[in-house]
């Protein structure tokens, strides 16, 4: 239970910052996400269409979930058993930080014919920088600027 509640509590702590970060402004957070077949090591590299493998059909349907759920455009670049999508949400720091949670769960309880192989972006306030992140499927490091200006604030975070 105490584990739980650290988590919870450490996802609040992101929530806090943004809010010192945003000072009351929308944010824009970029998720990108790597995909891979779970059952293939080697990559099929294809620079026009990638070929509709089960992985690509799949990985569209999440991009259409997603999408319909956050009213934004997703990028994509997929080959035919990889890829990467990008997801740009806009708005409050409560509501990035439910996005981020629910497009990594969504993905990670949606996809049997893609795995999650690694997540990272950036946080943006207007056209400036404010943050950056990266991890996986279990866990999150955000690096934010410290209150003071000077040094830097590191989160890490279990998903």
């Amino acid at each position: 239970m105490a584990k739980i509640r650290l988590g919870l509590e450490e996802w609040r702590r992101l929530e806090r910052e943004l809010e010192r970060i945003s000072g009351g402004q929308d944010l824009e957070l970029l998720i990108n996400l790597s995909l891979g077949h779970p059952h293939h090591g080697g990559h099929e590299h294809h620079h026009d269409e990638p070929e509709r493998t089960p992985f690509v059909e799949e990985t569209l349907g999440l991009i259409k979930r997603i999408e319909d759920r956050y009213g934004v455009r997703v990028h994509q670049h997929l080959h035919g058993d990889h890829g990467s999508i990008l997801v740009p949400v806009r708005g409050s720091p409560h509501d990035l930080v439910s996005a981020l949670r629910d497009v990594v769960r969504t993905t990670l309880d949606t996809c049997s014919e893609c795995s999650l192989h690694g997540v990272d972006g950036e946080v943006h306030l207007g056209d400036k920088l404010s943050g950056i992140y990266f991890g996986d499927a279990y866990k999150l490091t955000f690096i934010l600027p410290g209150s003071d200006g000077r040094t830097l604030e590191v989160i890490e975070l279990h998903l």
